[in-house]
């Protein structure tokens, strides 16, 4: 079976990208969009050494220009927003809105596995890590109901999914977690999840982050709904908080884990600067790989 992986891509240093942003905003959220060309690089030279049985990987970009030199574009494939977000969401520079439409990308496989550009993967992972008995292998825990600005976001993915009000869910007084990680999907559920609630997904699109959003979690829990997860951790996460110290962060990188993180859960310092941090990426994944132009 093909499994492709799909990672959106944001680089606000980009002029068109930011010709775009200035039309709707008077100043760019930083804490948001910052980011390292060269991460993506590293990104991709994990995947060609430690998921080498994928088929395809897109990257997703507003525009075709933010996409790094290096990329090889012959065999990274490039979908820009406009190739499968409607018209009337654009120009977004929302990662929620992005989720909402992934089904739609053309020629995207049945199975996928979904990455943002700040996780790694640091050692060989198998096919039966994402998917088994054509279920998807994804982690959650149950945990109190949270507040706090992403937290809506979960709230609220997790009442669209399982059709319950917003006393029902207080009623139960946990709700699932999702590891933040690699996560496998099937693009028929998350269209069927989609197709489904529509209406009140549409309705709570925004053109940046706002917590009345759907995410992605939105479809880890449409599959756990219809019965098509397994609830297993069989890819082990660390975490770098961009808080760590150089002692700390070399410690977690170096842990064994099968991938790696970067959480900013405050705006300094900047972790894509992080000189300790680019080293060892440089170290681990120095080989250029397909994915990169020679």
């Amino acid at each position: 079976m093909k499994v492709d992986i799909v990672i959106p891509y944001v680089d606000n240093k980009n002029k068109e990208w930011q010709e775009k942003y200035f039309t709707y905003f008077d100043k760019c959220n930083d804490t948001f969009y910052r980011t390292n060309k060269d991460f993506l690089r590293f990104l991709l030279r994990s995947i060609d050494k430690n998921l080498s049985w994928v088929n395809n990987v897109f990257l997703v970009v507003q525009n075709c220009s933010e996409v790094p030199n290096y990329v090889n574009t012959d065999k990274v494939k490039v979908v820009t927003h406009d190739m499968f977000i409607p018209k009337e969401y654009l120009p977004t520079f929302n990662s929620a809105t992005i989720e909402m439409f992934l089904w739609n990308i053309p020629k995207l496989a049945e199975q996928f596995i979904y990455f943002n550009d700040d996780i790694f993967v640091m050692k060989p992972l198998s096919y039966d890590k994402f998917f088994v008995n054509n279920n998807v292998i994804s982690h959650y825990f149950n945990r109190p109901i949270p507040n706090g600005y992403n937290s809506y976001i979960v709230q609220r993915s997790y009442k669209t999914a399982w059709g319950v009000s917003a006393k029902e869910m207080i009623e139960k007084r946990y709700i699932s977690s999702f590891l933040h990680t690699c996560r496998p999907f099937f693009k028929s559920l998350i269209k069927e999840c989609y197709n489904k609630n529509k209406t009140l997904i549409n309705r709570w699109i925004t053109r940046t982050r706002q917590g009345c959003n759907h995410s992605i979690y939105l479809f880890d829990e449409y599959i756990r709904f219809v019965g098509r997860n397994i609830n297993q951790q069989a890819i082990t996460l660390e975490k770098i908080i961009n808080t760590d110290n150089n002692e700390q962060i070399t410690q977690k990188f170096n842990s064994g884990y099968d991938t790696i993180c970067l959480y900013e859960f405050s705006k300094t310092p900047n972790i894509f600067e992080n000189k300790a941090l680019i080293n060892l990426l440089k170290t681990k994944f120095q080989n250029i790989c397909k994915y990169e132009n020679k």
